[in-house]
């Protein structure tokens, strides 16, 4: 399948810190010009190439994407394929408030640049939004794909419910809807199709209202790479605040497969602790519940997606419209995980790169790269000799 993205892409760019709001930003170093304009290949049908040279991509754009863990990070992502929310590209379905004018008008406020200026610019905050997104969606996933092999672990379903309540809470998702939706209602960001995004949003508006010092603190509480089973007991009181609101809200909104007294028991520290059957009498509910938030906030980032024919006498080809950079990224994880592939964080303790693997070749794999493997394995091997020298010097 072609997966394809033409963006504008400057020759140089910077970030920066705004001293009014402390937030930060990317800018190019240049203005706008049309010849920044470039093709970005995040995977090629080759059998349909003809006689045309196309270049394969030579790393995993998405991968690149989940990888970039700071601002020199995602500097270097910027570089080398532009914003990841264009203004002048920005096409979605069409809208007064969603569209590229009113997205633009926006991140030129919250830089505190003027409107006309012709700078191509991306909030650091606005990449943060895609990147928690599509990183606990790949976690979700990851979980969901090793489920066979762990059908009988107690641990692993209440690992899997911290990752779908991971998902659901995004620290981010309050900016993304100023800067895409101009400060809209949920009725105009989706219908009621998506009662889980309803959630969120009322969820983060509380938070907002309520408790504007958790929002800051839910941003440090949750570490893009932080691994899902290590959850501390400030998270769960934490998240027991907020998931609290579930209660308040219309149960009639929601399948019937959201479960309250699910969460009641799930902040139940001794339940946690102690009573592995429940989790395990649970499992079915749990893996559904995953399911529907996983597939409701990926579609969610693929509506705007549609296809596009391009028929000569020669060849039929399927090509795709993207409002953006970031939603050709959230397709391409679509048609991975679709192709028996999945993201995986490298169990390597000194890299956590998250790589991509297919599930039926190499369903145990646990890290990216052999040097990755040949490295952990050393580190084990020492850590053991040290220890039986330790016991030895017990005796």
């Amino acid at each position: 399948m072609n997966i394809q993205y033409a963006n504008y892409v400057a020759s140089d760019y910077f970030y920066y810190k705004n001293p009014d709001n402390e937030n930060f930003f990317f800018c190019s170093t240049d203005k706008f010009s049309p010849n920044w304009k470039k093709t970005i290949v995040l995977s090629k049908d080759y059998e349909n190439a003809f006689d045309e040279e196309f270049t394969e991509p030579s790393t995993n754009i998405t991968a690149e994407f989940l990888n970039s863990k700071n601002l020199n990070d995602v500097l270097t992502f910027t570089k080398k394929y532009g914003t990841l929310i264009n203004t002048k590209l920005f096409s979605p379905n069409y809208s007064e408030t969603h569209n590229a004018s009113a997205l633009s008008g926006m991140v030129h406020a919250e830089c505190n640049l003027d409107k006309n200026c012709a700078y191509d610019l991306m909030l650091y905050e606005h990449f943060l939004f895609y990147q928690y997104e599509l990183f606990h969606l790949q976690q979700l996933h990851s979980k969901l794909a090793s489920l066979s092999s762990n059908a009988n672990s107690a641990s692993f379903f209440l690992s899997l419910l911290n990752a779908t309540v991971y998902l659901l809470i995004n620290p981010y998702l309050d900016l993304f809807c100023h800067i895409e939706y101009l400060e809209p209602s949920i009725d105009t960001i989706v219908d009621d199709n998506f009662p889980y995004f309803k959630l969120r949003y009322e969820l983060n508006k509380n938070l907002k209202t309520n408790h504007e010092p958790v929002d800051q603190y839910l941003r440090k509480a949750y570490p893009i790479i932080e691994d899902s089973n290590k959850i501390s007991e400030t998270f769960y009181s934490l998240i027991y605040e907020i998931i609290s609101m579930f209660f308040d809200y219309d149960e009639k909104t929601f399948p019937n497969i959201f479960s309250y007294p699910l969460f009641e028991e799930y902040f139940s520290y001794e339940k946690r602790c102690m009573d592995n059957d429940y989790w395990l009498k649970s499992k079915k509910l749990i893996i559904q519940f995953a399911e529907s938030v996983f597939n409701e906030i990926l579609s969610f980032h693929l509506k705007d997606i549609h296809p596009l024919s391009k028929f000569s006498i020669y060849s039929t080809e399927l090509c795709w419209h993207f409002p953006s950079l970031a939603h050709a990224i959230f397709f391409d994880f679509y048609v991975k995980i679709n192709e028996n592939s999945t993201y995986k964080i490298c169990a390597n303790e000194r890299c956590n790169k998250i790589f991509l693997y297919t599930t039926e070749n190499s369903p145990r794999k646990k890290y990216c790269s052999d040097r990755c493997a040949h490295n952990a394995a050393n580190r084990r091997s020492i850590r053991k000799k040290r220890q039986q020298l330790k016991s030895k010097s017990n005796v």
